[in-house]
C-alpha cells in the first residue's frame, strides 16, 4: 500500500503544529507498514480553492501514483461545503483511491466511513455558521456602542475602545497636505517632518483624511469630523 500524507495548518496556527501532523503520520505510516509516495503540506485555510499542493495531490492522485491518502483529521483535508468535499472523496473512491483520518478513526472504503464523514462534514459546516453568527452580532453591538474594531491610522487613536483624533498629528497631517499642496517635493516634505516616505505616501492617499468615513468589511462602520475638511 502506497500513501500521500498531507498536513495542512491555517495562517493564524501555530506552524510547529504542521511538524507534528507530519510525524504522527509518518509514524502510523510506519507502524502499518505502509510506504510514503510524497507527503504535501501548507500553511493555508482549508477553505480556500486555492491550496497548491492539495491541487497537486489530487492531479496526482489522477495519475494513479498512491492508493490512499493520510491525515490526521477531516479538518486538516478541507474546510469546504458538504458538496464540495463529498465531490472530492467521491472523485477519490471512483479512482480507487481511500481517505484514512487517524484521529478519526474512518476509512472511506468503508460504508461507516463514508457514513461517519458525512457527518463531521455536516457538524463542521454547523459550526462555521454558527461561528460567522456569533461574529456578526458581536460587530453590530461593537457598532451600536461606538467601539473602534481596527487598528487607527496615523492621526488617530483609540480611548476607551472609541475612535478620536490626536490634535498633534492631525496638525501634521493639515500641514503636510497644505504643504504638498503649494508644491513641495517629497523628499522636503520627509526632511521638514521627518516622516518616511511611505507615512508621507500613506498620508496623501488616504482618503479618510478627507472623508472621515472608515470601513470594515466594505461598508462604513464609523463617521468623524475629517482631518481635511477643507479639502472635500
Amino acid at each position: 500500500m502506497k500513501a500521500a500524507i498531507y498536513a495542512r495548518v491555517s495562517g493564524d496556527e501555530r506552524e510547529n503544529s504542521l511538524d507534528v501532523q507530519l510525524d504522527r503520520l509518518y509514524a502510523y505510516a510506519k507502524k502499518n507498514d505502509i510506504s510514503i509516495y510524497k507527503q504535501y503540506n501548507e500553511i493555508i485555510s482549508g477553505a480556500s480553492k486555492n491550496r497548491k499542493q492539495f491541487n497537486e495531490m489530487i492531479r496526482e492522485a489522477k495519475l494513479k501514483c498512491f492508493d490512499m491518502i493520510l491525515i490526521t483529521n477531516l479538518s486538516r483535508f478541507s474546510r469546504g461545503t458538504l458538496v464540495s468535499v463529498l465531490g472530492t472523496l467521491g472523485e477519490l473512491e471512483q479512482m480507487g483511491i481511500k481517505v484514512l483520518a487517524i484521529d478519526q478513526n474512518f476509512d472511506t472504503s468503508t460504508a461507516m466511513g463514508r457514513a461517519f464523514l458525512s457527518m463531521n462534514v455536516i457538524l463542521s459546516e454547523l459550526e462555521r455558521e454558527m461561528a460567522a453568527e456569533r461574529s456578526k452580532a458581536g460587530y453590530q453591538h461593537a457598532k451600536e456602542l461606538g467601539h473602534c474594531m481596527f487598528y487607527p491610522p496615523f492621526g488617530y487613536t483609540t480611548v476607551d475602545k472609541k475612535l478620536v483624533e490626536v490634535p498633534a498629528e492631525a496638525k501634521i497631517i493639515q500641514n503636510l497636505y497644505a504643504d504638498r499642496k503649494s508644491g513641495m517635493k517629497l523628499r522636503e516634505l520627509r526632511d521638514k517632518y521627518g516622516l518616511t516616505m511611505g507615512r508621507i505616501h500613506y498620508i496623501l492617499k488616504n482618503q479618510v483624511y478627507k472623508t472621515g468615513e472608515f470601513y470594515l468589511k466594505d461598508k462604513i462602520y464609523i463617521t468623524m469630523k475629517p482631518i481635511l475638511e477643507e479639502y472635500k
